[in-house]
């Protein structure tokens, strides 16, 4: 009996993964974000994220981002990740 309760409650848990939060964000999306928020930034905030990503400060400069611009996580992980001294 108890392994039942076990898989149903297991069951339930998948099906409100799928059905709220388990498809993500389309890869195209994200790209379009990105590139949408690169063409967005000013020369400050350009010279801002490159310096914390240069200095080693990724989660500052992604929180920065996500403060900043109100992008989210994914595009602001992409855009540091890909961040070099001509971005």
């Amino acid at each position: 009996m108890e392994w039942f309760l076990i898989g149903g409650g297991l069951i339930v848990l998948v099906a409100i993964w799928f059905l709220f939060g388990g498809k993500g964000q389309d890869e195209s999306a994200i790209l379009a974000d990105v590139e949408s928020t690169l063409a967005s930034l000013s020369p400050e905030q350009r010279d801002r994220v490159t310096a914390l990503t240069a200095d080693g400060r990724k989660i500052e400069a992604i929180n920065y981002l996500r403060e900043d611009k109100g992008v989210d996580l994914a595009v602001a992980k992409r855009i540091v990740d890909g961040s070099t001294p001509s971005l």
